[in-house]
């Protein structure tokens, strides 16, 4: 089931940007650069929450994390990151971010509720909407899993605003979906052969049962891979090599597994989602927006994307040292 949910962090850019590149034309503002910073934030903000990013999905579902202690323990960190990333954007483009009254004075012009085609369908679907995100802040109460409360929420969306059953079908993304199923298959295959656990005990050796350093090779590691690779394939590996690291951890430290699993995989997913950010290929958030920019005829390029990426990637990560240091070891 939490594979469906997988998508939900691509909503965002592919019902943004189109908006974002119509706004910027009659503005008269750079495309590529408000595109790509776009899926930046997209990455940024989705940190924060159980839902915001299939690898919060993934650790929350596999780790019996709650959609509430992803906001208590991520969101603080992703608001101090957004403040600064946004500051130094403001700093850095302010001279590209000027426009001329005239471009502003046809944008307030518009009317948005023209776009609006069926308004009583539109309010079913926010009350349904509403109640799924009730679903997942009470989610450890009910015993629900959130991606159950996706699906239902889905197929109850479908049946109040009367769409067809085969023609929402039609847009799951099914070779994501196989694909993963595949990769799943794979991780459990070396899990049960032990690959992850040697793994872990390499890495013992290597930080000498030090959990602060543990921690940070944690999130820079992630975050670099993740600039390499996926973020999502990466997730799926590095869960049962942390798993596979606790128990050990435990008996070097003398700290309870509690107090090592958490913050472990808030490190894993600080890393994972914040670290997409470096690359155009560390997100499908920037896949999708870039997809959406070839289409309209803004392409963006690998190196366009990794120049305005990379350098925020840094500065988050670096902010999250910080706050995971501050949180969880002093």
């Amino acid at each position: 089931t939490e594979i469906y949910t997988l998508s939900l962090h691509d909503a965002l850019p592919i019902l943004m940007a189109p908006v974002t590149i119509l706004i910027a034309q009659l503005l008269r503002l750079p495309v590529v650069p408000i595109l790509t910073l776009e899926a930046v934030f997209s990455n940024i903000g989705g940190t924060a929450t159980l839902i915001g990013d299939p690898p919060n999905i993934l650790i929350g579902a596999s780790c019996g994390l709650s959609f509430n202690d992803f906001l208590l323990n991520l969101t603080p960190v992703v608001l101090i990151t957004m403040a600064v990333s946004l500051t130094i954007i403001l700093f850095t483009m302010r001279k590209h971010l000027r426009t001329m009254p005239s471009a502003v004075a046809q944008v307030r012009m518009t009317e948005p509720k023209l776009a609006i085609l069926d308004a009583s369908r539109l309010s079913r679907a926010m009350w349904v909407f509403g109640f799924v995100l009730l679903g997942f802040f009470t989610s450890r109460l009910t015993g629900l899993e959130p991606g159950i409360i996706a699906i239902c929420g889905a197929f109850i969306m479908a049946l109040v605003c009367k769409i067809e059953l085969a023609h929402m079908l039609e847009k799951v993304e099914w070779n994501t979906i196989l694909f993963f199923c595949g990769l799943f298959m794979m991780v459990g295959a070396l899990e049960l052969d032990g690959v992850f656990e040697k793994l872990g005990l390499w890495m013992i050796h290597v930080t000498d049962g030090n959990f602060a350093l543990t921690m940070m090779i944690i999130l820079w590691g992630s975050a670099i891979l993740s600039a390499i690779i996926d973020n999502i394939p990466l997730v799926i590996a590095m869960i049962p090599l942390i798993t596979s690291i606790i128990p050990a951890m435990a008996d070097k430290t003398g700290m309870s597994p509690e107090q090592i699993r958490e913050p472990l995989f808030w490190a894993l997913a600080l890393g994972a989602c914040l670290g997409g950010n470096g690359t155009m290929i560390g997100a499908s958030a920037n896949v999708v927006v870039c997809q959406i920019a070839r289409k309209n005829r803004y392409p963006i390029t690998f190196w366009q994307f990794t120049r305005c990426g990379f350098p925020l990637m840094i500065v988050s990560v670096s902010i999250c040292s910080v706050y995971l240091y501050w949180r969880y070891i002093l």
